[in-house]
């Protein structure tokens, strides 16, 4: 979803954001690593609500489906699929709910 196809209407709601993946000089997917030190605007939109409730549920969620792909990576998948699950899990971790507003500050 384009932010700036929301912005207008979402100045009241809530956005589920998640820290980007950092690829490696390599281009493998598990070697890249999270980058939750980075401002939470360049992080990546997953999702937006209309409450602070409903996106820390729709987190929450996010999260715990997150832990069991990543399980289930781990028992059926190769090393590299587990760092990947890992990765992915470390994102899901770090998500984090944020007032719109903070994302798209209304204009002036």
């Amino acid at each position: 979803m384009k932010r700036n196809a929301i912005a207008a209407v979402l100045f009241s709601g809530w956005l589920l954001m998640q820290p980007p993946l950092e690829p490696s000089p390599d281009k493998k997917l598990e070697n890249a690593r999270v980058l939750g030190g980075e401002p939470v605007i360049s992080w990546d939109q997953l999702a937006a609500y209309d409450t602070a409730a409903a996106c820390e549920h729709a987190r929450q969620a996010h999260v715990e489906q997150t832990r069991a792909q990543m399980e289930d990576w781990r028992k059926r998948g190769t090393q590299a699929s587990a760092v990947m699950g890992s990765h992915f899990f470390g994102q899901a971790a770090m998500s984090r709910c944020v007032p719109a507003s903070h994302i798209y500050p209304p204009r002036k």
